[in-house]
């Protein structure tokens, strides 16, 4: 987590969080980047492993391109807002700390 406010959040809400290079990335059967993509510098995945699915609110020329799930909508002032949209259209309840 490179950002300064990612990583106060991360401290103020005592979320726990697992580095990367410790995860055994194998046991994963699905990864979705949230306002990050692959092939750029803030995503850490071997170029091998594949991404299932990215959201994000940045501007991206050609994700069409990629074949994996693209939900970016640069409308959007954070990647948050279009997340929180998914949550509440599939019931999924939202607790105060997220």
């Amino acid at each position: 987590m490179g950002r300064a406010e990612n990583r106060a959040m991360i401290r103020f809400l005592n979320i726990r969080t697992i580095p990367y290079v410790l995860l055994e990335i194998k046991d994963y059967d699905c990864i979705i980047c949230i306002d990050c993509l692959p092939g750029h510098n803030n995503v850490s995945l071997p170029a091998s492993k594949k991404v299932n699915a990215v959201f994000d609110h940045h501007r991206i020329e050609h994700f069409d391109q990629y074949d994996f799930f693209c939900d970016i909508r640069s409308d959007l002032g954070a990647t948050s807002t279009l997340v929180t949209e998914y949550l509440i259209k599939t019931h999924c309840p939202i607790p105060p700390k997220l």
